[in-house]
């Protein structure tokens, strides 16, 4: 039988602050397999270089980028 993972789903626009915190709180559940998928509107490049970081630290984090 395969393990079965969740797919979180975070949409992003310009708000750091919100996502770091919701990153990280996420990112303290080490108990149960996940995806966490973020969704970028267009967002500033600060926040764009912030969510690559996330991405090279975790294999389990994608980014999707829309302009």
């Amino acid at each position: 039988m395969s393990e079965e993972r969740c797919d979180i789903i975070i949409p992003v626009y310009n708000s750091l602050n919100y996502v770091t915190a919701c990153i990280e709180s996420i990112l303290k559940y080490t108990d149960y397999p996940y995806n966490i998928i973020i969704v970028d509107d267009g967002s500033d490049s600060y926040v764009r270089e912030r969510l690559t970081l996330y991405e090279k630290e975790y294999v389990h984090f994608r980014v999707l980028y829309n302009e």
